[in-house]
């Protein structure tokens, strides 16, 4: 490999990794969870979506939908000293709705699916700002106890900009639900 072509690769990767990934109206947002002072974070998991966006005439809207059991296989292993998580949803616009369910076990074996009673949480969220200003995305901020496992379930929902509207003449509402893992170490 020359070395303009690893310089290339090295500043393409740069530009990359120093920019968030922003999901378009059409698409459903990453989103990671991550525990204040520590450096790991771990991508949640699409278990549940809905998006619609027009075709490229604009004369007709396409929906994709994904539906499967919230799957908790990957964990981010912490402190149980801590007192807080943080999930970040890479969306610029602020949900219309949101809510977090959490789980304290999971089926052992090789789906780890939630099992027994789940518990809705409090939250609250703070939009991530750019150093320009301009908000990039919205953190939900969870205060919990870890010295026990928690199997958390977020859904966040928003009205589609795309124009797409159903017979009422109201948008199409759009929605993604992820899963995450936080158990102690």
């Amino acid at each position: 490999m020359s070395a303009r072509v690893l310089v290339a690769c090295l500043a393409l990767w740069a530009l990359l990794s120093s920019t968030p990934a922003i999901a378009h109206d059409d698409e459903s947002p990453p989103a990671h969870i991550s525990v204040p002072g520590e450096a790991q974070d771990l991508r949640g998991y699409v278990y549940e979506d809905r998006w619609v966006e027009l075709n490229e005439t604009g004369e007709l809207c396409i929906s994709s939908q994904l539906r499967s059991p919230p799957l908790f296989n990957r964990v981010l292993r912490t402190s149980p000293a801590l007192r807080s998580v943080e999930i970040l949803i890479d969306k610029a616009a602020q949900p219309r709705k949101l809510r977090v369910k959490a789980w304290h076990r999971v089926a052992k074996g090789p789906v780890a699916v939630p099992r027994g009673p789940r518990e809705t949480l409090k939250h609250r969220l703070r939009p991530q700002v750019a150093p320009d200003g301009t908000t990039i995305g919205w953190r939900v901020i969870l205060h919990v106890r870890l010295e026990q496992p928690y199997f958390l379930s977020l859904f966040a929902q928003w009205p589609d900009q795309s124009g797409c509207t159903i017979a009422s003449g109201k948008p199409k509402r759009q929605f993604t639900a992820w899963a995450f893992g936080v158990v102690p170490k």
